[in-house]
């Protein structure tokens, strides 16, 4: 075993021995090692920060997630055998969407899943996911929060997740007052996001 793995496996265990006593730091800092460890693919973003409040045994999450441009503007592509040529067919805003919120969805109930299963202990959970943007109406950066939702432990026991659907993932927050947003919330903002990826320009970046 490499001295880095040994320093690495003594972190986890001494986190882990400060779960009983619920010690702030360790339970934030453990619960940080838990959602930096869950399976995404290389292109999401990991950076997740976590609140921890022994009252209520409740963790407020505030995570990355991947630019609007990880979804393909272009759906594909026909090849046109009088002309040679290769005709693209890009996304409709509706599908754009659609796909962005379906990758944004699994991304959420990874980490909701991940920490429940983690902390035995933990009762409740907020999570914030947020996505590094350029609002096309200001030119400025902005770090909007595209989903927001709260769920216990007894919620969270009461789902399949093996049968969870993607459509049926954001009536179930809303079902259990979530907030669900995107962009922010303004619908302009969102769709101004769109046009600029469609046109080719990168509108949001994973950096700061």
């Amino acid at each position: 075993m490499s001295a880095g793995v040994a320093a690495h496996n003594q972190e986890i265990e001494s986190l882990r021995a400060g779960l009983p006593s619920r010690d702030r730091e360790s339970v934030e800092a453990y619960l940080e090692l838990v959602l930096d460890r869950t399976p995404l693919p290389d292109d999401v973003p990991r950076q997740a920060e976590v609140a921890y409040s022994p009252l209520g045994e409740q963790a407020v999450v505030r995570f990355e997630l991947p630019p609007v441009d990880v979804v393909p503007t272009i759906a594909n592509y026909t090849f046109v055998g009088t002309t040679g040529e290769l005709r693209e067919k890009r996304r409709s805003d509706a599908e754009f969407r659609r796909l962005y919120q379906s990758i944004v969805s699994q991304i959420a109930l990874l980490y909701m899943r991940d920490l429940f299963e983690a902390d035995p202990d933990l009762e409740n959970v907020e999570f914030g996911g947020h996505v590094h943007a350029i609002n096309p109406a200001t030119g400025q950066r902005e770090y909007p929060c595209l989903i927001s939702f709260a769920v216990d432990r007894e919620r969270y026991q009461s789902l399949n997740l093996r049968d969870v659907t993607r459509r049926s993932v954001l009536p179930i927050w809303r079902s259990s007052k979530a907030g669900v947003t995107e962009a922010g919330g303004p619908g302009r903002f969102w769709r101004g996001i769109r046009r600029s990826v469609r046109g080719g320009t990168a509108s949001s970046s994973a950096g700061s």
